[in-house]
């Protein structure tokens, strides 16, 4: 309660009784305990898949925000009076999605190719290669050629006619597993597993290049030999990055890839060690020419002892 000075007093407070909020409170948790009751059951309400994955965000509610809200809308509300805007607010803060997904699934295979140069000298290159895993094409092979015999023994002169009939036909042909001795069924059964396997070839080598088991990202603590090719051999020919990360002041190395840029931009407020943690360290380095904007005279010393260790 505060009293202004123009003698007017400003309330704020809940409208509703203590144990309606409490009561409405505990109905909003039970929903979320049943959407949470829900996802965690998925396995046993959709049975028979290899895996199943979870993109799940956070389940909770602001208690103080709920009853705000409510406040604001009906004021003096109670727990029967409320509950159909419960569910509307559920349904607004929560949506569950549940997708099948058909995978090609992949196994890493290492190959090498040999081959001789111009000198006839042999060399060898290793590689790894994404190989989808074999579909039961002997099962494929079988249907069709199932499938063949139905079209085979079904009466009718026309195609059409006969493609109806083997409504007829279909069981008898599946009811035995021994594939027959007949060539035109064969020959379907062949036809068909090949036509099957140029198309999965067709979709795995026309496939987007995914970077598998790393669709959140790869990003890693780097470690020594991480930067360990930015380094240079000699201590004092390097930037001192940290006590343990060094960067190499040649920016033309032996393997160009490794050439870096040397700018540095340090931020920090005023006594966190800019000056006495990251500038002086470099400039003992004494590696190069430096231009040093002094205004306070704070590097006097430091130069000082420049002029010892280089003889300047």
């Amino acid at each position: 309660m505060l009293q202004g000075g123009f003698t007017s007093i400003i309330g704020s407070s809940y409208t509703a009784e203590d144990e309606n909020i409490t009561a409405v409170n505990s109905d909003y948790s039970a929903l979320e305990i049943g959407l949470r009751q829900q996802i965690d059951n998925i396995p046993r309400d959709y049975p028979g898949y290899d895996e199943y994955r979870y993109f799940v965000d956070e389940i909770g509610h602001d208690p103080f925000e709920l009853a705000s809200y409510l406040t604001a809308k009906y004021h003096d509300y109670t727990r029967e009076e409320v509950q159909a805007e419960l569910q509307t607010l559920f349904l607004q803060q929560y949506t569950l999605t549940i997708q099948e997904v058909v995978e090609v699934r992949y196994r890493t295979e290492t190959r090498t190719d040999i081959w001789t140069d111009d000198e006839g000298n042999t060399h060898s290159d290793t590689y790894t290669v994404e190989v989808p895993y074999n579909i039961p094409y002997l099962f494929i092979f079988w249907c069709c050629l199932k499938l063949g015999t139905a079209y085979r023994i079904t009466a009718g002169a026309g195609f059409g006619e006969k493609l109806i009939g083997m409504i007829k036909t279909i069981g008898p042909a599946f009811g035995t597993i021994a594939p027959g001795f007949v060539g035109a069924d064969w020959m379907i059964g062949i036809v068909g597993a090949v036509v099957i396997r140029l198309v999965v070839y067709y979709k795995v080598k026309n496939a987007k290049k995914f970077r598998r088991d790393v669709e959140y990202g790869s990003a890693r603590w780097g470690t020594e030999k991480d930067i360990k090719p930015f380094v240079d051999p000699v201590f004092k020919n390097n930037v001192i990055l940290t006590g343990t990360e060094f960067l190499t002041m040649n920016t033309r190395p032996k393997n160009p890839a490794n050439a870096r840029n040397l700018n540095a931009c340090v931020i920090g407020s005023s006594g966190s060690g800019k000056t006495r943690f990251w500038l002086t360290p470099q400039l003992l380095q004494a590696h190069s020419s430096f231009v040093v904007v002094d205004p306070k005279g704070g590097y006097l010393g430091t130069g000082r002892l420049l002029s010892g260790k280089t003889g300047l």
